[in-house]
């Protein structure tokens, strides 16, 4: 007989994992969805469920991928086991220009957006807080690239854009080029118009 007190403690353990608060939590058990969830795994087969199409069902991007920031190495260091593993990675991209700090690790959900229709930078910014996400920051583009990019290539050539802040002398973002053939990291112009059919964006979903 399973212990119900250690699956509870998992529960909250997962709850605490995604920042619910009480008020979350009460807020779920009233919408009755974790009630219906809960019939399912007892009477269904979840495994065949699709996982993209329960993201889409509850509104959210098929493509959330959790990142953890901080810890001790470098972006020189992240960028040397890149290579190692294949991912081609613009010799710009360094801790001289790109510095990461040591700090303890925390942990970001990403989310890909896929825009309309073809974007300007602040257009850019302005689907990612119509989608209640954050700008990203090359942070975020780095550790991406070092937990999920040489994971993430599509059926189809698709450059993920982080509209991150850029620093001063150097009007360049970081993207993800997916493409069959293996991924790249590189550098981009903001000021280009971007095109709907080859770029998505990434943005931070909001912590309540």
């Amino acid at each position: 007989m399973t212990n119900p007190f250690g699956q509870t403690s998992q529960f909250l353990k997962l709850a605490e994992a995604q920042n619910l608060s009480v008020g979350d939590l009460q807020r779920l058990y009233n919408s009755g969805l974790l009630s219906l969830l809960f019939r399912a795994a007892k009477f269904s087969d979840l495994a065949s469920v699709s996982r993209d199409d329960f993201l889409k069902l509850l509104g959210l991007s098929a493509e959330l991928y959790v990142v953890r920031l901080g810890g001790c190495l470098s972006t020189d260091q992240i960028v040397t086991a890149l290579r190692e593993r294949h991912l081609w990675v613009s010799p710009e991209i360094t801790q001289e220009k790109f510095p990461l700090s040591r700090r303890g690790v925390s942990e970001d959900i990403l989310e890909i957006v896929t825009p309309s229709a073809d974007f300007t930078e602040e257009e850019g910014w302005r689907i990612l807080a119509d989608h209640g996400l954050e700008r990203p920051t090359y942070e975020h583009a780095i550790h991406f690239a070092e937990q999920h990019g040489t994971t993430t290539a599509g059926s189809r050539s698709q450059f993920v854009l982080f509209l991150h802040q850029t620093l001063r002398g150097d009007r360049r973002i970081i993207d993800l080029h997916r493409h069959p053939d293996g991924n790249e990291l590189r550098l981009n112009d903001p000021d280009l118009k971007f095109l709907a059919e080859d770029c998505v964006l990434a943005g931070v979903r909001r912590r309540k």
